[in-house]
């Protein structure tokens, strides 16, 4: 990338950052849709599976998190 001018590699981070938030944006909108509904529908009973499904859904992306922390450190 040295080779490369400065506008070019600031273009191909940008469009690398835009891409990647857009891939977030296309997993998370939908899931987000998914919970909004089920609050929306859900009564009495129905909260509590909605709130399991959010901590469950809250346990893999901390998992995730500790996950790439580990393998960070060990990889210094």
């Amino acid at each position: 990338m040295h080779a490369m001018s400065g506008r070019i590699v600031t273009l191909a981070i940008l469009g690398f950052s835009l891409g990647v938030e857009a891939g977030n944006q296309m997993v998370l909108l939908p899931l987000f849709a998914g919970l909004r509904a089920m609050t929306w529908k859900a009564g009495g009973p129905g909260q509590q599976r909605v709130r399991r499904v959010r901590r469950l859904g809250s346990i893999v992306v901390a998992g995730a998190g500790v996950a790439y922390l580990i393998d960070a450190i060990a990889t210094l």
